[in-house]
């Protein structure tokens, strides 16, 4: 008899996990798109590499965007960005991934579309509060102003404080409320910038000589730790002991047979903030060189720590005010941004602060824009604002009764290196912009990046630093030191600088160093051996040594004019740790009388040089020492430089014929050897050229485009400048002696010019 088996087939759905992929993720700024990639899985090989593609929303073609970098971070990330985007424009993205080594990495396309930032719009205010000086009450009229610190309270979104011209001297103010994108809260003076927040103290002081030794005067102040003392608009140096003011000296470390102090030609100040009878609180001594008195100066020293501080605060634009004398220790920051987002600083003036603008914690989008900074520092020497660092300790006062206080001045509470900008560590923002700024005199003008690697922030930070002038500054122009991860620095002017910009060290990368002017750098004197005492550093446009063990992420340094006048170098390369990678390619490097290129690594990190154009009045143009056991070699033509070590096969030894050296014209005279020269590189320069290809360095030639305007000026008056109207094409301007205030991308700007000398106005057409 049959059997029939019944048999019930049950069939199980499982639900795999949806296997993970890399991401595509974009930031853009006004004129410039980070591009980041998240590789996933991982890539222990390192071998993944991208090809990078953008358009214009709508366009049929796609342009070819320059390769991205692998962030060598533990991110697992790629990154780089695209140029030269005008502001408000929809793009779109393509990526494409290889890897032959890990599958789920090769042939991979990750699209996305991104609008760059619209420039920023003054929206009318929906209530305005009128401040003065000496305001009151809370109707906050034209006619009946109110007090700064009771409008900074009561204001709310889309409202408009305006300060009417005067000195306002207060300072640690804060602002209560957020503003909103539609509505942001403004914090506006007059165009002239003649509201000026002050931090100086008012009292009338009355300087009185020292017991046995009447050269030096003392007075009495309201902050206990003002470093901050400026007299005749000259800033005094900030002695740790008062022996070292009474003879004039610095200390500057201590060496085999005792502390080591030099002596300086500054005149200077003193004071211990410590209680008595460990310090001497609330006391300021101050020596001249000449043993002048200074009841017959104009004598400032400063009160409050802060002008204005924003926390927690959202959509605030500060225009039009001045900003100076605030240098209370610890926490001296003239303005203080933490946590807080989508903050314009525009049309500004900071003058003599200790440190003008901290960036802090998760502060996203500020944009610092046609201000001026400067502190009266010049003529200091690096040695001397690097002492500023060195404490002193308790054993300067009393040890038997100062025991509890170990540090006169925590927090580095004298330091000078501060400059205009700063970032705290820990920093965690991004999409910083500096543009159409100036800045000077300063012993260092700030940094661009943060200045410590933050391992619990994972992106880009996206910073963008264009269109500045910055001159005469002691040592460090801009210091990229720390975490530099998607740092522009394009269409700037650097003089009399000792080292315009630092990576020591620029971890993480990429850094882009793009068309940008170096002239007149400065030696300058360091402190390098507390036994051997100092040494003479030759100006350079970057400094790369360090003594940290990390290494700078990838730099690439193009099209770039280095002229290096003064028995100065036009490119120093010379590092203990190293980099990942550093490309120099398309630069005029101009030396005098020193090696235009001067290479002194521990090792032979992996570097691209070429297509460089080299000039040195020296027999030989080039310095190479790549090991610490190898012997220096010499060169004096680039082609040698290619048999020894692969670099410059296109670089070559010739006068670029500047159009006027003598005068800083550094544009390219019609016969120069450097016109037509340079490698074409997509996306970075294969938008902007004419001939048969790009020319090298910072200024293309451009024959046919004739520039109108006022070619006499005053200082500090704004000036307009037009180019010839070509329909669909794009300008990209850059000035010498001024900043660019409007206008930048159209074929008309506006110029604010700085200079007491010539100036010059350089426009790049791009035809689309």
């Amino acid at each position: 008899m049959p059997v029939f088996l019944s048999i019930l087939v049950i069939t199980l759905l499982l639900q795999l996990p949806t296997k993970a992929q890399s991401t595509l993720e974009l930031f853009a700024n006004y004129h410039s798109i980070g591009v980041n990639v998240a590789l996933t899985p991982a890539d222990p090989e390192k071998d993944a590499w991208a090809t990078l593609q953008y358009r214009t929303a709508g366009a049929a073609t796609w342009e070819t965007g320059f390769p991205l970098s692998r962030v060598d971070n533990d991110f697992n990330r790629l990154s780089g960005s695209i140029f030269w985007r005008q502001p408000n424009t929809l793009h779109e993205i393509r990526v494409i991934l290889q890897d032959a080594s890990t599958g789920a990495l090769h042939n991979v396309t990750l699209t996305d579309t991104i609008r760059t930032l619209a420039e920023i719009e003054y929206p009318a205010g929906v209530t305005t509060y009128y401040v003065s000086p000496n305001g009151s009450g809370n109707l906050f009229t034209l006619a009946q102003p109110g007090l700064l610190p009771a409008a900074l309270a009561a204001v709310q979104a889309g409202g408009k404080i305006v300060l009417l011209p005067g000195n306002y001297y207060t300072g640690n103010l804060t602002l209560a409320n957020n503003g909103t994108q539609t509505a942001p809260i403004i914090i506006e003076g007059p165009e002239d910038q003649s509201a000026i927040l002050n931090g100086k103290d008012t009292t009338q002081f009355v300087w009185t000589p020292t017991a046995g030794n009447p050269n030096i005067y003392y007075t009495y102040t309201l902050a206990n730790n003002p470093n901050l003392v400026i007299a005749n608009g000259k800033r005094l140096y900030p002695h740790r002991t008062f022996e070292d003011l009474a003879q004039h000296l610095i200390g500057t470390g201590v060496g085999l047979f005792g502390e080591i102090r030099e002596p300086t030609e500054l005149d200077g100040f003193y004071r211990n903030p410590l209680p008595y009878p460990c310090g001497y609180d609330n006391t300021i001594w101050v020596k001249f060189h000449d043993n002048a008195n200074p009841n017959t100066k104009d004598m400032v020293i400063t009160r409050f720590a802060k002008a204005l501080t924003i926390q927690n605060s959202n959509h605030v634009y500060i225009k039009n005010l001045s900003v100076t004398n605030y240098g209370v220790t610890p926490g001296s920051n003239a303005l203080h941004i933490l946590n807080s987002s989508n903050i314009l600083i525009d049309n500004c003036r900071f003058i003599n602060n200790d440190n003008d603008l901290l960036l802090e914690g998760n502060s996203n989008r500020i944009t610092i824009q046609n201000c001026r900074f400067s502190n009266s520092m010049n003529g200091f020497q690096s040695w001397e604002v690097k002492a500023t660092y060195l404490s002193a300790n308790s054993s300067y006062c009393n040890p038997f009764t100062c025991g509890c206080y170990p540090e006169v001045f925590p927090y580095y509470g004298r330091l000078l290196e501060r400059g205009a900008i700063n970032y705290q560590h820990g920093f965690g923002g991004r999409g910083i912009v500096i543009r159409n700024c100036e800045f000077y005199d300063y012993g260092q003008a700030g940094q661009l990046a943060p200045p410590s690697f933050n391992a619990n922030f994972t992106q880009s930070y996206e910073i963008d630093f264009y269109n500045n002038l910055l001159y005469n500054c002691t040592e460090d122009g801009m210091e990229i030191d720390g975490d530099s991860r998607n740092t522009r620095v394009w269409n700037n002017v650097f003089h009399h600088v000792n080292a315009p910009l630092s990576l020591a060290v620029a971890q993480c990368g990429p850094t882009y160093i793009i068309r940008n002017l170096f002239y007149n750098m400065v030696a300058d004197t360091f402190i390098y051996n507390p036994v051997n005492g100092k040494l003479i550093q030759d100006g350079h446009p970057l400094k790369f040594q360090s003594g940290y063990t990390q290494q700078t992420g990838d730099v690439f340094f193009f099209h770039n004019t280095v002229a290096a006048q003064h028995a100065n170098v036009a490119l120093d390369i010379g590092s203990t740790s190293g980099w990942t990678r550093f490309s120099a390619i398309n630069n005029i490097l101009v030396a005098d009388t020193n090696f235009a290129l001067l290479i002194n690594t521990a090792e032979l990190y992996p570097s691209v040089l070429d297509y460089n154009s080299y000039y040195s009045n020296l027999p030989d143009f080039a310095s190479v020492k790549t090991q610490t056991s190898n012997a220096v070699q010499t060169f004096t033509h680039p082609a040698g430089l290619f048999t020894a070590f692969g670099y410059e096969q296109h670089g070559s030894r010739e006068n670029p014929l500047f159009i006027n050296a003598a005068l800083n014209n550094y544009h390219l005279q019609p016969d120069s050897p450097c016109i037509d020269a340079a490698q074409l590189i997509y996306g970075i320069n294969d938008q902007a050229y004419c001939g048969t290809a790009p020319d090298r360095g910072a200024f293309e030639y451009m024959p046919s485009i004739a520039v109108t305007g006022e070619p006499v000026v005053c200082q500090s008056q704004l000036y307009t400048y037009s180019a010839n109207y070509v329909a669909g094409a794009s300008y990209l301007w850059s000035v010498t002696g001024g900043v660019i205030v409007s206008g930048q991308g159209t074929n008309t700007i506006t110029v604010l010019w700085s200079t007491s000398s010539t100036g010059l106005v350089n426009v790049m057409l791009t035809p689309e």
